[in-house]
């Protein structure tokens, strides 16, 4: 069986989402362990380790097409965790170590597994469990040096923390965290529904945004969220004095999004006319942008950053109006590399990126209930300016009388120095921010590029709509 295997995996995983080492084909495989009819694997292409167990089926297991199965002699193997005995598998594998955080109701076996998304560069499905439980079964598929949301989930689970799922397991294969066993949260959808549903309601009949408590719900989560980590006493937490190097390197990252996006722009081929508008728009835009950041940046010298979520944004939650936001990623920024995921930052960062993800929103609302053509505006009047600015106010403000107890620690300032500054230190992540999202829609969803360059086009006015009223 093995042998079978190793020989067709170069071709499957080419084909696969998470495999993203296209032009590597010779695949070393670094350990091996057999079990039943699974197959645990860990695997190499390069510099790059990656966790794969196999289990052989006679059926394709539900939601699985036949693209994300090995066939061998007629024989299917598919991705062990889209099966109801994947959890098993681990229970009686001796080779691993399984470390429980909360206690999991007793069942007696799994009925039923099904995948939440085969889009994801991790193997993630709902388990249900004999006694009717649903728990989310998530396993790495690139094994990092250092796996950060193990260690942020579990220091939020003992801290108490109450807006991430429980964590019921952490399942190791030697220094290597494979498996996370975590709450199923039953949601409305992402943390970007209710404003969304409400933002709509106001574009289409006026009258007044009814989210504005939510908002206040959210950056009180926020600022818990930082108040938490601060707290947790180990290393990888402990906040830092920010240094010249700190800064630099920041510039360099802004730096670096610009090179790539007038790397994008000089390689691209223009098919749609709309579109030149806005390359044009964004490339004239762009110097003003890293010299607001680099000017910007710099009131951070020799304050204070800690370990923050990196990348959140309103998809990172479920929303359940019982518990409020849900956040259920903590892997870090994708683009960034292991090294750059493991940075400490400025706790004001995940505002900012909160900023760009209601923006975000509020744009895409317009251009597809409009469904003008927004290339020869590119400096529109935004119906739904005030519906958003009044949220990240309130968004804001909400995250400032929250973090006050943990202000110094937490941010480096008095709480009367950071209200009065809030706007000049939000300001150049609303930037960073809006570069990276032009940088990757340039490179994958170029219909979506009026976003961040509407984005940077207006940062200044959505930087002062922290602080004044539209």
């Amino acid at each position: 069986m093995f042998l079978s295997i190793k020989e067709s995996l170069p071709k499957w995983l080419k084909e696969v989402r998470w495999w993203p080492w296209r032009n590597e084909v010779e695949v070393d495989i670094l350990e091996v362990e057999e079990l039943n009819k699974a197959l645990f694997l860990k695997i190499s292409s390069g510099l790059h380790k990656t966790y794969l167990p196999l289990i052989k089926v006679n059926e394709l297991p539900e939601g699985i097409p036949l693209n994300r199965a090995i066939v061998i002699n007629g024989g299917k193997f598919v991705e062990a965790e889209y099966t109801p005995h994947y959890l098993q598998l681990l229970w009686n594998a001796n080779f691993l170590e399984i470390k429980e955080c909360v206690n999991l109701p007793t069942a007696t076996s799994v009925i039923r597994a099904r995948p939440i998304t085969l889009d994801s560069s991790n193997a993630v499905a709902i388990h249900t469990l004999s006694n009717r439980v649903n728990v989310v079964v998530k396993s790495y598929r690139k094994l990092p040096k250092v796996s950060i949301e193990p260690i942020v989930l579990e220091a939020l689970a003992t801290s108490g923390y109450n807006y991430v799922p429980r964590l019921y397991y952490i399942v190791k294969w030697g220094e290597d965290v494979i498996t996370l066993i975590m709450e199923y949260v039953e949601s409305l959808g992402d943390g970007g529904t209710p404003f969304y549903k409400d933002a709509v309601k106001y574009f289409n009949e006026g009258g007044r945004a009814n989210t504005i408590k939510l908002a206040s719900q959210l950056g009180v989560e926020v600022s818990e969220l930082h108040k938490t980590l601060i707290d947790v006493d180990k290393d990888f937490f402990k906040p830092e004095v920010i240094t010249d190097f700190d800064l630099r390197k920041w510039e360099e990252r802004v730096e670096r999004y610009a090179k790539s996006i007038y790397g994008s722009i000089e390689k691209m081929e223009v098919g749609s006319e709309w579109l030149k508008p806005w390359i044009k728009a964004l490339s004239d835009v762009l110097p003003k942008a890293i010299n607001s950041f680099r000017e910007s940046i710099d009131v951070y010298r020799d304050l204070v950053k800690a370990r923050i979520h990196q990348d959140l944004h309103l998809s990172q939650f479920l929303y359940t109006p019982s518990r409020g936001f849900i956040l259920t990623d903590f892997e870090g920024e994708p683009a960034r590399s292991e090294e750059e995921k493991l940075y400490k930052e400025p706790c004001l960062r995940d505002l900012g990126t909160l900023v760009r993800s209601f923006h975000y929103l509020t744009t895409h609302i317009i251009i597809s209930r409009l469904g003008l053509n927004r290339a020869t505006v590119p400096h529109f009047k935004d119906p739904l300016k005030i519906w958003r600015h009044a949220h990240l106010r309130a968004l804001v403000h909400a995250y400032l009388m929250n973090i006050s107890p943990y202000v110094k620690k937490a941010i480096g300032l008095s709480k009367l120095e950071l209200i009065s500054k809030i706007h000049e230190l939000i300001k150049p992540w609303i930037i960073e921010k809006a570069l990276y999202e032009a940088n990757y829609e340039l490179l994958y969803r170029p219909h979506m590029l009026p976003i961040p360059t509407i984005g940077l086009l207006t940062f200044e006015d959505e930087t002062l709509s922290l602080i004044h009223k539209s």
